[in-house]
């Protein structure tokens, strides 16, 4: 499955994923990170059970911490 994460194009492994085994895979699933699909937020608890879809468009916004 082909999908555009952070205005990349991204070729993942396998044709079905969710945002949580996507997060796993890029190793971004640490805290202070917030995801949006197609431009809509997915709140964490619904990670598990979002599904990608070929073409979606995946954003992925870490906070920074300091000052």
């Amino acid at each position: 499955m082909t999908i555009e994460l952070n205005s990349r194009i991204e070729k993942l492994p396998e044709e079905e994923m969710t945002v949580a085994e996507l997060m796993a895979l890029k190793n971004m699933s640490g805290a202070g990170v917030a995801v949006a699909v197609n431009n809509s937020i997915v709140s964490r608890p619904k990670w598990g059970e979002t599904r990608l879809k070929e073409g979606d468009r995946v954003t992925v916004i870490s906070a920074a911490y300091g000052g």
